[in-house]
């Protein structure tokens, strides 16, 4: 006899939360929400059984990538960069809150609460890249959204990446992390 497939839902950041959700509810499979805007390879992640830890340089990559294939859908004329502007800023509130994981420092406490509730604060910035990518004020979001689009290449993008970062002020550490009204949102 067969029975329902049972698919368990969401707060999955980590792979590693993955398996042991489906290890431990016995679920078919698991669904990916805000982690996968986070994380973008979360879902290759899973499917290796893998944990990546991505470089700035690596998930600035991932984020050009993602201009890329917006580019593609909306176009990069006036109208298609318009369009983008509604997700880009949005998707950036995510992808902001990425802080790396290994699975031998976080495996416990994600046993205990899903990692996507706990808030993790991400180590200080090692590079004007990493504390860019990290910027969680939705000000920032706009502007790299901007620099992106109007980027000819990944190079032109990760060079004016770099001279955003060099002219924005210091975090204050009061950014919340929360959902920037855009009209996807709303």
């Amino acid at each position: 006899a067969r029975g329902v497939p049972v698919i368990g839902n969401g707060d999955i950041l980590p792979s590693y939360e993955a398996r042991e959700r489906r290890a431990r509810t016995g679920v078919r499979s698991v669904m990916l929400g805000r982690g996968a805007l986070i994380k973008p390879w979360l879902f290759r992640e899973i499917k290796d059984g893998t944990t990546w830890l991505p470089t700035p340089e690596e998930r600035f990559a991932v984020l050009w990538r993602f201009v890329e294939l917006m580019r593609e859908h909306f176009g990069a004329d006036e109208r298609g960069v318009r369009r983008a502007m509604r997700f880009l800023p949005w998707h950036l509130n995510f992808f902001c809150r990425y802080v790396p994981l290994p699975e031998e420092e976080h495996a416990a406490a994600a046993r205990e609460h899903p990692l996507l509730q706990s808030r993790l604060q991400a180590p200080p910035p090692a590079s004007t890249l990493e504390r860019l990518l990290g910027d969680a004020r939705a000000e920032t979001h706009q502007k790299l959204a901007e620099e992106l689009l109007a980027s000819a290449s990944r190079d032109d993008a990760h060079e004016r990446a770099l001279r955003l970062a060099e002219s924005l002020p210091a975090d204050d550490g009061g950014s919340d992390l929360r959902v920037s009204a855009s009209e996807v949102a709303g």
